[in-house]
């Protein structure tokens, strides 16, 4: 019931605009619905039982009352009688809620104990394996060799691998873009290129040494990500370009000047020392790019892979995010994952994904000249960037 009321507030907007409003009502009136008759069941198994319990234990003063007069009249000179039948008047009730709170104390423990069960299943989780110190690197080179991946178990009937076989190498200083269909695989390549996950099948190598052969901080520090959906934390500016390095200040604002977002964070209240509250709500979309940029260009590392880093930047972003990729990328390995064709035009090198394979590589014009997927995936953005609304007085239409 929580998920459902969550789901509903978070898609309000989509569901007013696209006329669900009464579907979405009606789902999670069912929801409401299907909680109200669980309880209901369990009520009518829990409610006699424990009514009652209840009613035994809360009539235990008035037990006590009539046994004592009863007791007291039958020796009304007995005085240790009288002090004891006050003493248990006095003490009695003070049973009651113990006795109470330890019935639900009863079902907390089942609660607690289902609780615990799931924290142990994540602390049960073995980690990746992590080697004492990394094999030494010959430089910044990234080879996929024959990797198959998949997310799901090798039980789950609808496992479905996210990587085929894939092999491709970004030659180091080089830009090697990788493009294709949604769900082609694209996304998954930079998650295993800083071994979020481990392959199945095959390696990925960082200058000639395979990535389980390199220790986490190693790992991490050849490696710099620039996403697609940026997090910024409820911290300062300053702070999250900084994100823990030993960097002064005048390194921090000197990495987002190349990021060209000096001008914008020098603006806000309290300049660099502004919280840009839970998720950076205080910046655009595009600014909060920029600041990611100026994480990356910061960190200084010599493999940078952006994915999807400009899909959501309007024109005047984009003209200042290319001028701060070009700040981040000189001399560096990228791996750059992009739906906008145009912006990888001059890439050294294409890979084409399709389906978790490798459908073709190549440069932009070899590619073309090969009139295969990545040339039709050309022709087709091209026809999209040059449609238009039109009509006529009630007429309209989606035209070419």
């Amino acid at each position: 019931m929580d998920a459902g009321f969550s789901e509903y507030v978070a898609g309000m907007q989509e569901e007013k605009i696209f006329g669900g409003s009464r579907a979405a009502s009606a789902r999670l009136a069912r929801i409401i619905d299907q909680a109200r008759d669980y309880y209901a069941v369990y009520l009518k198994r829990v409610t006699p039982i424990f009514g009652a319990f209840k009613t035994i234990t809360l009539s235990v003063l008035s037990f006590i009352l009539i046994a004592g007069a009863v007791l007291i009249a039958g020796d009304p000179g007995n005085t240790r009688l009288i002090a004891a039948v006050v003493v248990f008047v006095i003490v009695g009730p003070a049973v009651v809620n113990p006795l109470l709170e330890l019935v639900e104390l009863g079902s907390e423990l089942n609660n607690l104990a289902h609780k615990l069960g799931e924290i142990e299943d994540v602390l049960d989780e073995r980690p990746l394996p992590c080697p004492p110190a990394s094999a030494p690197r010959a430089g910044a080179e990234v080879a996929f060799s024959d990797v198959t991946f998949s997310y799901q178990p090798a039980s789950d009937p609808l496992r479905r691998l996210a990587l085929d076989h894939v092999s491709f190498v970004a030659q180091e200083g080089k830009l090697t873009a990788l493009v294709g269909p949604s769900g082609g695989g694209k996304s998954t390549v930079g998650q295993l290129v800083a071994r979020f996950w481990d392959v199945e099948g095959g390696s990925v190598r960082i200058g000639g040494v395979d990535v389980r052969d390199m220790t986490a901080d190693d790992l991490m520090s050849a490696v710099a990500f620039v996403f697609q959906d940026t997090y910024l934390f409820a911290q300062s500016a300053y702070d999250n370009i900084r994100m823990g390095s030993p960097a002064t200040r005048e390194q921090v604002e000197a990495a987002a000047r190349a990021a060209r977002c000096h001008d914008v964070l020098s603006a806000l209240p309290q300049g660099y020392d502004t919280l840009l509250g839970d998720g950076g709500h205080r910046l655009s979309g595009g600014e909060a790019q920029r600041v990611a940029i100026a994480r990356a260009i910061l960190k200084d590392a010599p493999i940078v892979v952006l994915d999807e880093a400009m899909a959501f930047a309007d024109a005047e972003n984009e003209l200042a995010l290319r001028e701060a990729m070009d700040e981040l990328l000189a001399g560096r390995t990228v791996i750059m994952i992009a739906h906008r064709l145009y912006s990888i035009c001059n890439a050294d090198s294409i890979v084409v994904l399709d389906g978790g394979r490798v459908a073709e590589q190549g440069t932009h014009e070899s590619l073309m000249a090969a009139e295969g997927l990545y040339a039709h995936l050309w022709h087709v953005q091209n026809e999209s960037g040059q449609w238009s609304l039109c009509g006529e007085a009630g007429k309209g239409g989606l035209h070419g």
